[in-house]
């Protein structure tokens, strides 16, 4: 059996009109061992109502400091072994979710991180997001239903290389990236609204240090679990329009070194700049 994990959660919100349920779900199908604080990061310009599901609300009055500014925030205030960095915009459907994020942790000693799996995703980077065939959004999930979604939609895979939706991280190893700032700021801070989590996946897979073999960490996606991710949720300010995953190209622009222009640096450090840049603290 594996090891049971407790973790503290960080939950930016702009706008995404779901955020209650999105707590809501998380207090009903997270066990309570496993929960330490849950942190809430409120930007929206009116006060949410979701004291009664969070234990630190933290409102900043209508300003937003972006997602990777944010995520620091709250990573200070956290002191768990482990860290869910979580969207707004996700729904938690059955409590074994937590099972099977433990189960990938157990199987991997390199993993930085473990982001559960999601029946709706984008058919590609930035497209519009889609239900996997049979698997439509429902408000109730039996556990023969969810069993049944690990089992025939999982099918067991584990990827290397994510997009950072719910992302809990083993706190140590997450210390130890290279590129943070102890204490200060694990996600770089010159990315706003996208990028930051390409840029995670990068640098963990490029932190080579003896403890681990010199092998780097390993960003996963399990398939062992499952939430639901209403996709490209938080609109922008100025268009009303969808977010985007990438933010004006700045992954490429820090990570590109030597390479031509018609190439672009990839998320495992293979090509590009090998020297890891120290992230970025923005002013407030």
């Amino acid at each position: 059996m594996a090891d049971k994990i407790k973790f503290d959660v960080v939950m930016p919100h702009n706008n995404w009109q779901g955020v209650r349920r999105a707590l809501e779900t998380f207090r009903k199908y997270t066990p309570q061992d496993r929960i330490g604080k849950v942190i809430f990061i409120d930007q929206n310009p009116e006060y949410q109502k979701v004291d009664d599901l969070v234990d630190l609300h933290i409102f900043t009055h209508g300003q937003n400091l972006g997602f990777a500014k944010s995520m620091n925030l709250g990573i200070r205030l956290s002191d768990a072994p482990y860290v869910m960095c979580t969207n707004d915009d996700v729904e938690f459907l059955n409590p074994q979710w937590v099972e099977g994020v433990e189960e990938t942790f157990s199987r991997y000693s390199t993993a930085l991180c473990v982001n559960p799996g999601s029946p709706r995703n984008p058919r590609a980077s930035g497209d519009a997001p889609i239900n996997a065939p049979g698997y439509d959004y429902k408000e109730e999930w039996t556990t023969e239903q969810y069993n049944e979604m690990v089992i025939n939609l999982g099918k067991g895979h584990i990827i290397d290389g994510i997009c950072m939706f719910c992302t809990i991280f083993h706190r140590e190893r997450l210390d130890k990236v290279f590129g943070v700032i102890p204490g200060k700021v694990w996600f770089d801070e010159r990315f706003a609204s996208g990028g930051e989590d390409y840029d995670m996946n990068r640098r963990g897979f490029m932190t080579k240090i003896p403890e681990n073999n010199f092998g780097g960490y390993r960003s996963l996606g399990t398939n062992l679990a499952y939430i639901w991710h209403w996709w490209y949720s938080t609109k922008k300010e100025d268009t009303g329009q969808p977010g985007v995953k990438y933010d004006g190209g700045r992954f490429i622009d820090k990570w590109r070194g030597t390479l031509p222009q018609d190439q672009n640096p990839d998320i495992y450090g293979h090509n590009g700049l090998q020297t890891i840049p120290q992230n970025i603290i923005r002013q407030w």
